[in-house]
């Protein structure tokens, strides 16, 4: 039989667990989320001087310097005993315009004793075998290779030769042969990159092909309002092959005049342009 005082101490318990419910519950301290793509680096707390750092923009870093370096008029096969000028350009971010910086530019060849630079930026080539050139400005380095050979058409001290009509300074050429008739012929110069395609019909020299530039696709409406240049057309002419040594010139009509250049490749075998081409 249960007692009136156990009775007493169990409401006594029950009315206890009651109010414990009822009372309300300790707010926990709100925490932050983490953002899972944000670095733990990035959230390191910043040091004292670095209330600037949070506020830059993240494209607001100081724009590099571009540079290119190159022979003047192309060259990748250079003769032992032959002089070259050489051309460092400078075109900073947002500048349409180059800069001729060959004057403060550090020159060095690698291995030094394949040739050498002088103050007016020429290499003289010494030794056979590639070579490397390096030049430096402003804490950046760019380098091209050319290689010191004996093996080069007679009568020419490098290959390939490129000469411009316009004034520009010529840069390099590049040129292509297919067994199909197509022909493609790179030329870039100063400010002025060219990328012309064409297809021959003749085999016989003097061959004669119209070439159109080659552009990329550019948007319907120029997001600055202006009208894309026409691309450049016309014609090369591959004049005469003879002895590994390809000549020839074009003749273009750009947007902003005509425009000629002379070339001279390097062309052991000249069979993909002396095929017949079936239509």
């Amino acid at each position: 039989m249960v007692s009136a005082q156990s009775f007493r101490w169990r409401d006594l318990v029950a009315s206890t667990l009651l109010a414990a419910c009822d009372r309300p519950v300790a707010p926990v301290p709100h925490e932050r989320p983490v953002d899972a793509s944000i670095a733990a680096a990035d959230r390191t707390p910043p040091r004292m001087g670095d209330a600037a750092v949070a506020d830059r923009a993240p494209n607001a870093a100081t724009p590099r310097p571009s540079l290119a370096l190159f022979v003047v008029g192309g060259a990748d096969l250079v003769r032992p005993g032959s002089t070259l000028g050489l051309r460092l350009e400078r075109q900073m971010v947002g500048d349409a315009q180059t800069h001729d910086v060959t004057g403060a530019a550090a020159f060095r060849v690698q291995p030094p004793y394949r040739g050498e630079i002088d103050r007016g930026g020429n290499f003289h080539a010494i030794a056979t075998g590639r070579v490397e050139i390096i030049a430096a400005l402003g804490g950046e380095e760019v380098r091209i290779l050319v290689e010191v050979s004996t093996d080069l058409p007679a009568g020419l001290a490098s290959i390939p030769v490129l000469q411009v009509s316009d004034g520009r300074v010529a840069h390099s050429v590049r040129f292509e042969a297919q067994p199909d008739g197509t022909i493609s012929i790179d030329i870039q110069t100063e400010r002025r990159s060219l990328r012309l395609r064409g297809r021959r019909t003749g085999n016989a020299f003097p061959i004669t092909v119209s070439v159109r530039e080659q552009t990329s696709p550019a948007p319907s409406e120029p997001r600055d309002g202006s009208v894309s240049p026409a691309p450049a057309t016309g014609r090369i002419v591959l004049d005469r092959w003879a002895a590994r040594r390809l000549d020839g010139h074009a003749v273009l009509r750009l947007a902003d005049g005509p425009f000629l250049a002379r070339f001279t490749m390097l062309l052991d075998d000249p069979a993909p342009l002396l095929t017949h081409i079936t239509r």
